[in-house]
């Protein structure tokens, strides 16, 4: 993830390692001069709305030019467009993790400052992680998209309920073999991408290789 606007960075909580959910806050900047002026916009489009409704009144008189009026109207739609910008300024203030996820680099610290684009960490993303695995192509008999399998892991002593979600559509000819891709049911928050293992057709009476990613 990179920096969206420059500024110092007042709170950075996270460390290498730590596993982070969908919203976590990552970190935060010192938008204080930001705020104060969102408290002026909202002054200067508190006067202007005012203006507006007084012109709108004496128009109803004759007592205000159109050009008078207009120059009013104009005027809201300035100070609401600026009050706008640093609304749009202050959301970029507080990060968030955009998916759950695993910090696996952090390029920045608190109190540095940084520029707009500059790398504060890098995450690896947690939330669709998916079962890579070779069988032979003569399983595709009995094995569907939806087919149920288990995956005993070699880093996890708990099994992991799993089903197939796709295949990639060639068989290698040589071998006879296809890969398959399978999503997890429920996975325990211990799963990391890379794991490998065996996974378990219990339909089949059979086992496959598998890796995650």
């Amino acid at each position: 993830m990179a920096a969206n606007l420059p500024g110092k960075l007042i709170n950075f909580p996270v460390t290498i390692g730590q596993r982070l959910s969908k919203g976590q806050t990552i970190a935060a900047f010192d938008c204080q001069i930001e705020k104060a002026e969102k408290e002026v916009a909202l002054a200067k489009l508190g006067a202007a709305q005012s203006k507006l409704q007084v012109n709108t009144q004496l128009a109803q008189y004759k007592n205000v030019s159109d050009l008078e009026l207009t120059l009013s109207k104009a005027d809201v739609a300035v100070q609401k467009a600026e009050l706008n910008r640093i609304e749009a300024v202050l959301s970029k203030c507080v990060v968030t993790s955009p998916f759950a996820a695993v910090v696996s680099e952090k390029a920045a610290q608190a109190y540095q400052y940084v520029k707009e684009g500059d790398p504060l960490l890098q995450l690896v993303d947690t939330s669709h992680l998916e079962v890579e695995m070779v069988i032979p192509s003569k399983w595709l008999k009995k094995l569907v998209v939806g087919s149920q399998f288990s995956l005993k892991l070699d880093e996890i002593d708990m099994p992991v309920q799993a089903k197939i979600d796709r295949n990639v559509g060639t068989i290698d000819p040589v071998s006879q073999t296809i890969r398959v891709i399978g999503t997890l049911i429920n996975p325990p928050a211990t799963l990391l991408p890379g794991m490998s293992g065996e996974v378990v057709f219990a339909n089949l009476n059979a086992v496959a290789p598998s890796d995650k990613k």
